[in-house]
C-alpha cells in the first residue's frame, strides 16, 4: 500500500530556536520538558511531511482509481491520525477511514430517518463531522465524503488484492475496475 503512494521525503530540519543539545537523545542530555518539546516537534514533523507526501502523491497524474482512493484515504488519516479515538478505529489508514465514514453516515441517516442517536456516536459526528467535511472540500478535486464512502472507498476495502494489483498495474478507472472484480467473481479463468 504505502509502496505505491509515498515518495521520497525529506525531513524538515530543527527549527532554529532549538539549542544542539537539545536534539541529543542520549540518556540524560534532556529535562523531561526539553524530552516533551523535541518529541513534540518530531512528530509534528512527521505529520506535516505525511500531509505533505499525501497531497503530492494525490496529484499526479498517473493514478490509477485504487491509487487515487489511497491517496485520499492517506490524506484523510494523515490530517486525523493525532487524535486517539481516530486512531483507535482500525489498523490502517483505510480502516480508520471507512469506520469513521461508517459512523458519519450512520448518524446523518439515523437523524433524516427521524431516530435517536445514541449520545456517543453525536459526539463522535459533532467532533469529526466539520474536519471532515473540510478535508474532502481541500482535496484538490473537491469530493463529497459520503460519495468517497458509498462508491469509492468499497474498491480498495472489499476488492481482492489480485483486482486491486491489475488495476494499478494497467490504470484502470473505477469502471473498469468493478467490472474486472465482477469477471474475476464470475470466471477465474478468464480474469
Amino acid at each position: 500500500l504505502n509502496a505505491r503512494i509515498n515518495p521520497m521525503l525529506k525531513k524538515q530540519p530543527a527549527p532554529a530556536n532549538l539549542k544542539p543539545n537539545e536534539l541529543d537523545y542520549t540518556p540524560g542530555a534532556l529535562s523531561a520538558g526539553r524530552l516533551v518539546k523535541a518529541i513534540d516537534l518530531i512528530i509534528a514533523n512527521d505529520l506535516q511531511t505525511r500531509r505533505i507526501s499525501a497531497a503530492e502523491n494525490l496529484q499526479r497524474e498517473d493514478l490509477s482509481a485504487i491509487e487515487t482512493i489511497e491517496a485520499i484515504a492517506e490524506i484523510v488519516d494523515a490530517e486525523l491520525i493525532a487524535d486517539i479515538e481516530y486512531l483507535s478505529m482500525g489498523e490502517t489508514p483505510a480502516e480508520r477511514v471507512k469506520a469513521l465514514l461508517a459512523k458519519l453516515d450512520s448518524v446523518r441517516r439515523s437523524n433524516e430517518l427521524g431516530y435517536e442517536v445514541a449520545s456517543e456516536a453525536k459526539y463522535t459526528s459533532h467532533k469529526f463531522m466539520g474536519s471532515v467535511d473540510k478535508i474532502f472540500k481541500n482535496l484538490p478535486k473537491s469530493l463529497k465524503w459520503r460519495s468517497f464512502y458509498n462508491n469509492d472507498l468499497p474498491l480498495l476495502m472489499d476488492f481482492c488484492e489480485d483486482v486491486q494489483e491489475v488495476s494499478t498495474q494497467h490504470h484502470l478507472n473505477k469502471s473498469q475496475t468493478r467490472a474486472l472484480a465482477k469477471l474475476k467473481e464470475t470466471s477465474e479463468e478468464e480474469f
